[in-house]
């Protein structure tokens, strides 16, 4: 710097109110309402001033320009109803916020839910902070995003560099050493930005101990609870139809191959009359793990099972897509859900692979026995925690598209809800028809992909079902479990 030239001039920092990018101003009566989506948010008659404000607010401006437009438009008077209606916008997910240096946006904390958690005192940013455990940053539309499943906002980052500036809260940190970092940023606009950050709870002052209810949460299970019910949600919610103009619905039945099997056809009528009661099934219900291997499940016992519990009973068509009936219930009937009998022991069935056709009610080989079979089979066992291998497993697979083309962001929580009704109606359908059945907690669906040969993002186990000869009497120590 030469002798007697000015210091360089810290850029200004200021703060800009927009409405949300997918917000719509809408009046109607003299009646001003908010409109995103499904949601509708009434503003009433307004005055010339506020009317100007939303108008403003389309746009974006900073609050003191709203404060003097309001100012200029009623008198001092007015900033009072400004007040509460940019509360009332903030609380109601309305509103966006741009923190900018100079000329340079650094930040914009965006709502994605409605109902905006009240703001508290503004948050002390002058210690210690550290990044929240369960903070996400990701990439989306060419920007870097930061959020939290915490809090119904998240926060853009308009300048790529400030990613690491946030990495650096890894680690327990003050605004003076973030500041140090930061070219071109001084300590009171690194504040700013960490109190947009604190106010999204994406971090929190160093040392300071979650509550016991957040602390039993990990944060794959927070994030998809979050993002899988309204409110947290991230897009749409529910059935959307989001991809309906980006690609054709999947076929209400998977194209069934080579029918390698085909089952025998229970009688219906028949069995339904020696089917012991409701009541005395749900009674009865348990989960066996121990088969009988000299005495295994037969081909017709399976056979029956499936068609009893999965089998398509009638295909339509609702203007958007196929849908189908089965004797279970599933969402907005689109029935995903598809079944691979994994065969160890099972009287007419050779052992191996293979899916079953809930249209033509029969069994297609899929793998022959070998190490990928095995290692399911290995996988099933050792769940069941079982000495010898299930007699059959029954894979429970989703074709992801048939639920992900209509439903939008609670379609993975749909389709798990919908293999907790598959199980249940095997259970009782099992236990009817007094065999050993057992629901498993888990599986692995790459090594599905490997013996199946399916795509892992187009269909893949969802859950794992266990059935066969019962080796033990309902209730007893030799392999009925508590469940």
């Amino acid at each position: 710097m030469s002798v007697g030239s000015a210091p360089p001039q810290t850029p200004v920092m200021t703060e800009t109110l927009a409405l949300r990018a997918d917000a719509h101003v809408v009046v109607r009566d003299g009646i001003t309402a908010l409109v995103e989506g499904h949601v509708q948010a009434p503003l009433g008659p307004l005055g010339p001033a506020l009317a100007g404000v939303v108008s403003a607010l389309a746009d974006g401006t900073q609050e003191s320009q709203l404060v003097a437009l309001t100012i200029e438009a009623e008198g001092e008077g007015a900033a009072f109803k400004l007040q509460r209606l940019l509360r009332r916008l903030e609380h109601g997910g309305w509103l966006k916020r741009t923190l900018s240096s100079g000329k340079r946006a650094l930040a914009t904390r965006h709502p994605i839910g409605h109902v905006i958690p009240p703001q508290l005192p503004p948050a002390d940013v002058t210690g210690t902070l550290v990044l929240s455990r369960v903070a996400l940053l990701r990439a989306d539309g060419g920007m870097v995003r930061i959020e939290s499943p915490l809090h119904t906002v998240f926060v853009e980052l308009h300048d790529p560099a400030l990613a690491g500036l946030v990495a650096r809260l890894a680690q327990p940190t003050d605004a003076e050493e973030l500041a140090d970092s930061a070219p071109g940023l001084d300590t009171k606009t690194i504040r700013a930005l960490l109190r947009m950050l604190r106010d999204s709870a994406i971090i929190a002052t160093a040392g300071e101990p979650e509550p016991p209810g957040l602390a039993q949460w990990s944060f794959s299970d927070l994030l998809f609870h979050a993002r899988s019910r309204a409110g947290r949600n991230l897009g749409g919610f529910g059935g959307t139809y989001h991809r309906e103009k980006l690609a054709e619905p999947l076929p209400a039945i998977k194209p069934p191959g080579e029918i390698t099997l085909p089952l025998p056809t229970p009688d219906l009528a028949a069995v339904s009359a020696s089917d012991p009661s409701f009541g005395a099934v749900l009674e009865k219900r348990r989960s066996i793990r121990a088969h009988n291997d000299e005495r295994p499940i037969t081909a017709a016992q399976l056979g029956e099972l499936l068609y009893r519990a999965a089998r398509v009973r009638g295909v339509m068509h609702d203007g958007h897509q196929e849908l189908s009936s089965r004797p279970y219930p599933g969402g907005g009937a689109c029935y995903e859900l598809e079944l691979y009998p994994l065969v160890n022991l099972c009287e007419g069935v050779a052992p191996g692979l293979y899916h079953y056709d809930p249209g033509g009610h029969g069994l297609e080989r899929v793998a022959e026995p070998g190490p990928p079979t095995i290692l399911l089979s290995e996988y099933s066992r050792i769940t069941a925690v079982m000495d010898s291998p299930p007699q059959v497993s029954l894979l429970i697979t989703a074709r992801f598209g048939r639920v992900m083309w209509k439903y939008e962001s609670m379609a993975y929580a749909l389709i798990l809800k919908q293999v907790g009704v598959m199980y249940q109606t095997l259970y009782l359908m099992g236990t009817a028809m007094e065999l050993a059945p057992c629901a498993l907690g888990g599986g692995n669906s790459d090594a599905f992909c490997a013996a199946a040969g399916c795509d892992y993002y187009e269909e893949t186990t969802v859950g794992e079902f266990i059935i066969g000869s019962p080796g033990g009497i309902s209730g007893d120590a030799s392999g009925a479990g508590r469940g």
